[in-house]
């Protein structure tokens, strides 16, 4: 599993199936102390499921599965406040109940048990979802809110220079290391780019960065051909993340771009649901796919910008 977080602060862990970034789900979400787990299920990566025609056995699995979730976020089965058992036969209800109960007797959550006609597979007998407060971590806050951080100064967004460019380098290869972990590869163009190669960058296109104090802690570059904005390299310092530093970044690059840009696009990796949560929250919206290699696809985004 693999845990990112968005600009607003919200923490995503991702299982790495097919179908969380064709779907657009995370396996968890966490906001605050808030968190919920999808509905998950005994299913085999391969095809298959743990424990065929055994409702109980695939509750455990489900169950498993949820705690696994719930521990990349610092958590746990003890945290659960609720939990939702669809079943597809309920005359298996007790056998279900039982493996619940085996995880959750102790504390004993608010718990629901429906019959559906069906899962997504046949050999599915069970899927579960549960919701948690986490006992350590922030407190809960409203979606909306800001997220709470160690008070510092104000980012101050302005030109970057080719001065800048070892600093600016250090900062995208920290940056860039969850995506490193995300798609196993650690040669992601942003973490081989050479300090000779991006000081040259920085003199032919447009280049922000975002510095606290005396130190850069975010960053994006952008270059227009014709009436279209290329926007690439958004890079925020994994300590800084969450606090809204991306969006200012996209939001000043665009500005400075609008009377001679129609549009803006950049791409992101399809497992980068941080990324594309951020993106679309800033008005991107999907326009073409492209295989990159074999299980690493690209998503290409465009927004239409008003002068």
């Amino acid at each position: 599993m693999a845990t990112t977080r968005d600009e607003d602060g919200r923490r995503r862990v991702s299982s790495g199936a097919v179908w969380e970034p064709v779907v657009g789900y995370s396996r968890a979400v966490q906001v605050g102390r808030s968190i919920s787990v999808a509905g998950t299920t005994a299913a085999l990566p391969g095809g298959g499921v743990v424990g065929p025609n055994d409702a109980a056995e695939q509750t455990r699995e489900a169950i498993r599965r949820i705690r696994a979730a719930l521990e990349e976020l610092g958590s746990g089965l003890e945290d659960v406040v609720r939990t939702r058992l669809h079943v597809t036969d309920i005359s298996c209800w007790e056998e279900v109940g039982r493996a619940h109960g085996e995880f959750f007797a102790g504390h004993r959550p608010a718990s629901t048990m429906v019959e559906v006609s069906a899962l997504i597979d046949p050999a599915l007998l069970v899927e579960v979802e549960a919701d948690a407060v986490a006992t350590q971590g922030p407190p809960a806050v409203d979606a909306t809110s800001a997220p709470e951080h160690e008070p510092g100064p104000v980012p101050v967004i302005a030109a970057a220079s080719p001065e800048d460019a070892g600093e600016l380098l250090t900062l995208q290869r920290a940056a860039y290391a969850t995506e490193a972990q995300i798609y196993n590869d650690p040669r992601l163009p942003p973490l081989i780019e050479t300090l000779d190669e991006l000081r040259a960058e920085l003199g032919q296109v447009t280049a922000l960065k975002a510095t606290a104090g005396h130190r850069i802690v975010g960053a994006v570059r952008a270059h227009l051909e014709g009436s279209l904005l290329h926007v690439g390299r958004l890079a925020v310092a994994p300590d800084w993340q969450g606090r809204g530093i991306g969006s200012r970044l996209l939001t000043e690059v665009e500005r400075q771009h609008s009377d001679q840009a129609d549009s803006a696009t950049l791409f992101t990796g399809h497992l980068s649901t941080a990324n594309l949560a951020l993106y679309t929250r800033r008005g991107y919206r999907e326009q073409r796919r492209e295989e990159l290699r074999p299980g690493v696809t690209l998503i290409h985004l465009v927004k239409a910008l008003v002068g």
